[in-house]
């Protein structure tokens, strides 16, 4: 079924195969060269003051409210220090190729900002990671055919997002802290195992300790096993994550509906109990097929996770306010 908006605009065109047209039959290079044209003449007829009531409407382009910058430079640091030794830290572009997160994962595009050149707004930093990571190990198994060299990379990035969400602290642009670790299957899920792991540990760490933490009965870390092969080795996990931290509650969850259809084996949610009775999943992660399709090779390993660190700051901070100012 054909969206309203866009029949009329093919219907006032008067070309019926419009869409086609221009998804289609258009190269990129002539595809870029349209938009182009269309949005320099469109800039053209916009008036100072017009730009200036585009800025006061458009929720893509204001500043960060509600948080002080320094405040979020401190945290950062902190996170970014805590990192698990072997991850490469990155400062990613603003921008990916077109369909970095539709072409591999569950994401509709109409939910990416777009941009000319065949490029789009990064909208999930872990898909560009996943870019990175499997240039990297492309470039290992151009040297040793099977090679089990893992690529580790973390950020800190801001992403922007066209969906609206009407729920406190959403907002249209947002900073994530993710890490994503890439590597060869090595049987027995010890590439599995071990990276979950280490994604796991680093969240529990940041969330429990340092500047904005919570105690740790406040966490739990909930595993959704997706492969059942995959369930004594989730088991084990959450044991030996147990003993480095003892009163963080850790369980099997499979009762979770959401990403069943975007992770593989196993996936995550680590949960934070806040003292105003909220309950929200802040690190979401797992392992992903992406570097299969990216390199073609079904035996390539992916596990990405991600921490909503604005999100943190803006309600995990100002719970611990609340609870000073009584």
């Amino acid at each position: 079924m054909k969206d309203k908006i866009i029949e009329k605009i093919i219907a006032k065109s008067g070309i019926p195969n419009l869409l086609d047209l221009l998804s289609d039959e258009l190269s990129p290079s002539d595809w870029q060269s349209l938009l182009l044209a269309v949005a320099s003449r469109r800039a053209a007829k916009l008036s100072p003051a017009q730009v200036l009531e585009q800025y006061q409407r458009s929720r893509f382009v204001h500043p960060v409210r509600g948080l002080q910058k320094a405040q979020f430079q401190v945290f950062e640091k902190w996170v970014t220090e805590q990192l698990p030794a072997g991850f490469e830290n990155l400062m990613l572009s603003p921008v990916t190729p077109l369909a970095t997160c539709s072409s591999v994962a569950t994401v509709h595009q109409n939910k990416v900002l777009g941009a000319h050149r065949n490029l789009e707004v990064v909208a999930d930093a872990t898909n560009v990671l996943a870019l990175e990571a499997s240039l990297r190990r492309k470039a290992l198994l151009h040297q040793q055919p099977k090679s089990k060299e893992q690529v580790h990379l973390a950020t800190s990035h801001r992403h922007v997002r066209a969906q609206a969400l009407a729920m406190e602290g959403f907002t249209a642009h947002f900073q994530i802290q993710c890490l994503l670790s890439a590597g060869r299957d090595e049987g027995n899920w010890r590439f599995e195992e071990k990276t979950m792991y280490q994604h796991l540990a680093y969240y529990l760490q940041i969330l429990s300790a340092g500047p904005f933490k919570v105690e740790q009965e406040q966490l739990e870390v909930a595993l959704t096993v997706l492969t059942d092969r995959f369930t004594p080795t989730a088991e084990g996990l959450l044991q030996n994550l147990q003993k480095n931290f003892p009163r963080v509650k850790m369980r099997l969850a499979p009762e979770r509906e959401t990403g069943r259809n975007y992770y593989q084996t196993c996936c995550f949610y680590i949960y934070s109990h806040l003292d105003n009775g909220q309950s929200i999943p802040f690190c979401d992660g797992g392992f992903t097929d992406w570097s299969q399709q990216f390199l073609t090779n079904r035996k390539e390993r992916l596990m990405s996770s991600g921490f909503g660190l604005e999100l943190w700051l803006r309600l995990v901070k100002g719970v611990l306010d609340q609870s000073k100012a009584t």
